[in-house]
């Protein structure tokens, strides 16, 4: 068995913002429905997003990227930061301030700052976002 020593861990806080950079990538290129193939699609998902006061499930997420998806012109995430933390081969969180500008397809500039915490599971098919949360902190 292999051992979870500082070499491993940091193999995998690389291995998660890969996946984090290639998951804000793919919203930038493809939009909000491209968040599907980064969502673990199991029972033990749930995300609190911004504005809401509890956990919604997989299917209720996916139901509010299809209503929101199609306003979307285009949509760029910066990290301001990014903190990963390894708990073991399969298993590691993270913290982020993003700042999220939005275009939608009036042409009217939403720019927002968040905070995003979440949980990441590694699966057969790779990393996944099992939970976590964001919440708006300020609006530009």
């Amino acid at each position: 068995m292999d051992v979870f020593d500082q070499e491993a861990r940091d193999a995998v806080q690389k291995e998660v913002e890969e996946f984090l950079d290639a998951y804000h990538d793919a919203m930038e290129r493809e939009g909000l429905l491209s968040e599907v193939d980064y969502l673990d699609n199991s029972d033990d998902f749930f995300w609190v997003p911004p504005g809401y006061e509890s956990a919604i499930s997989y299917d209720s997420v996916m139901i509010i990227l299809k209503i929101n998806a199609p306003s979307i012109q285009q949509m760029k995430l910066e990290k301001d930061y990014l903190y990963v933390y390894a708990h073991s081969f399969e298993i590691a969180t993270y913290t982020a301030r993003l700042i999220s500008t939005v275009i939608d397809t009036a042409g009217v500039i939403n720019e927002v700052t968040m905070l995003e915490t979440g949980t990441v599971i590694k699966r057969k098919k790779g990393w996944q976002l099992l939970n976590g949360q964001s919440r708006i902190i300020s609006n530009e």
